[in-house]
């Protein structure tokens, strides 16, 4: 994602589905376990008065903040590798049918959704662990008069609150890099899928088995982050019941993105996130750019 000089291109969205991963310290039962680091990505994930901030940045440009556009928003929950442009490749990508249910896992304020839903027509449930995420995605979805095409639940991605078979189409963009139990998450996807129901995806991978520079802008420590590589990410997913269609390595055109937005004034959205994002851009940069990590882009179908 172009992360220097922080133009509109992360979609770090604030957008987190539950985790079952590995911490530091002991637990009693993995139910513990998993709450604790559940906290911790919240954690890392909330910013006080995010709203409030958000208000006042697009009063300071003009724009009525009770009734924005998806194009005024943009760079605020569009916050991932080449903003909202990437979201619309995705659309493209997925090619949904009018009228299909899609869920979005883990996604945050709701900006890819809304896009979704507005260029695609269909209607989309964001699934997101952090509450004030999901209240927040509420609220600029009622003011863009969207709320009978995007709704949200508060939830777990590797256990989620719906019934077999219920969507039409997933969609996860920059959601995974926390999820751990990854076998449980594609397990879910599938289960919740109709039969030739698609995923599409935009995510980071490793590419290299040398570590990564923390903080990044999804965990500030190797312990929060789980990141797989492209070909057992790829692997994994076919053995939970799926059918590649597509996947590109999109990495080189987000680093000519990045570097054609150096000059950029920054981007609005990273006041909202603190002084301390800042670093972990940089972080995602250098090792993007050293071939250590690579963002990529699919499609898969769910078998029959």
């Amino acid at each position: 994602m172009p992360w220097l000089p922080l133009p509109p291109i992360f979609h770090l969205t604030l957008d987190r589905t539950m985790i079952v991963g590995r911490a530091p310290v002991f637990f009693h039962t993995e139910l513990e376990r998993t709450m604790s680091i559940n906290s911790q990505i919240a954690s890392h994930y909330t910013t006080e008065g995010a709203l409030e901030q958000l208000d006042q940045q697009l009063r300071a440009q003009g724009i009525d903040p009770e009734h924005p556009t998806l194009e005024a928003l943009a760079p605020f929950d569009n916050f991932h590798s080449r903003g909202m442009a990437a979201t619309v490749d995705q659309i493209e990508l997925a090619d949904f049918p009018v009228g299909a249910r899609v869920l979005d896992v883990g996604g945050g304020l709701g900006g890819p959704a809304r896009t979704l839903a507005s260029r695609a027509d269909v209607h989309v449930t964001v699934l997101d662990l952090t509450p004030s995420f999901v209240e927040q995605g509420r609220t600029l979805t009622e003011r863009l008069g969207m709320s009978d095409q995007v709704d949200f639940e508060i939830g777990d991605g590797t256990k989620m609150p719906f019934a077999d078979a219920s969507f039409d189409g997933t969609w996860t963009q920059h959601s995974t890099m926390n999820i751990a139990n990854k076998e449980a998450l594609y397990a879910e996807i599938h289960r919740i899928l109709k039969p030739g129901g698609r995923l599409v995806m935009h995510e980071i991978v490793v590419s290299t088995s040398e570590p990564i520079a923390y903080p990044m802008p999804w965990a500030s420590t190797a312990a929060l982050s789980d990141l797989r590589t492209e070909d057992a990410l790829r692997a994994l997913i076919v053995s939970s019941g799926f059918r590649e269609l597509f996947w590109e390595d999109e990495s080189a055109k987000v680093l000519a993105f990045m570097e054609s937005m150096r000059n950029s004034p920054p981007l609005e959205r990273a006041a909202l996130l603190g002084p301390a994002f800042q670093q972990r851009l940089q972080n995602f940069n250098s090792d993007l750019a050293a071939g250590k990590l690579a963002v990529i882009r699919a499609l898969f179908e769910r078998d029959a």
